[in-house]
């Protein structure tokens, strides 16, 4: 017999109902900041970073769903909590979210998949990977939302890990409009890129850059420092 989690209300719901209440709910907190929370909304499904999920009777459609949002969470707690294992184990599992989601055909999620597959490159500094994966994920996420704005951040963060600025800013610049309908914003690329390249670096890199663009309705200056 099924219980229901503390939080979610799942007694009523079938196996594949309440797996995508769970992974639905993790994706949310994981936007939202909330480690615990995502962790504790894919129990008992996903026990720990390391582990396979448990998606025994599942479709293959939710089966994919539930691989690729522990994927994302296991890069996402394993880069946290520093557990130097934690990229490879997110490789592996949406890896594998990848190829159900090429088996039911359904071209979106895979790209979104790959997406997430490449800020796993990124991770590790295997920027040509990385950017092939940003790259073949844009050219099937043509419509404007937060899955294209995904893919299109990641592939400023190669840019500029590889110190192509210049093209970091022309890809962000280019698809300005969409960040305005979508829920990030330049300013908080900026941010985001300040975080994560610079911790990347700091120990390498001790010069300042100030970054000053122009797109539509805009006018964002950024300065790019040593966090340190």
């Amino acid at each position: 017999m099924r219980t229901a989690s503390s939080k979610l209300d799942t007694a009523h719901l079938t196996a594949n109902e309440e797996a995508e209440l769970r992974c639905h709910t993790a994706l949310e907190l994981h936007d939202q900041g909330d480690y615990d929370g995502a962790r504790e909304a894919m129990f008992p499904l996903w026990k720990r970073i390391g582990s396979r999920p448990n998606t025994e009777g599942l479709s293959d459609t939710i089966a994919a769903e539930v691989l690729l949002t522990t994927g994302i969470l296991t890069r996402w707690l394993g880069n946290r909590s520093e557990i130097k294992e934690a990229d490879g184990y997110a490789k592996d599992l949406i890896s594998e979210s990848i190829t159900l989601f090429e088996a039911i055909k359904d071209s979106r999620k895979v790209a979104e998949a790959r997406t997430e597959l490449a800020y796993c490159y990124w991770r590790v500094g295997a920027h040509d990977e990385a950017r092939i994966l940003f790259s073949e994920a844009l050219k099937r996420l043509t419509i404007g939302g937060n899955a294209r704005a995904n893919a299109i951040i990641g592939l400023s963060f190669v840019e500029w890990a590889e110190s192509r600025h210049n093209e970091a800013l022309k890809v962000l610049t280019e698809n300005a409009p969409l960040f305005e309908k979508s829920l990030a914003t330049l300013s908080e690329v900026f941010i985001t890129i300040r975080s994560e390249s610079y911790l990347k670096k700091s120990a390498r890199r001790q010069e300042s850059e100030v970054l000053t663009f122009n797109a539509p309705s805009m006018n964002i200056a950024a300065q790019m420092n040593n966090s340190n």
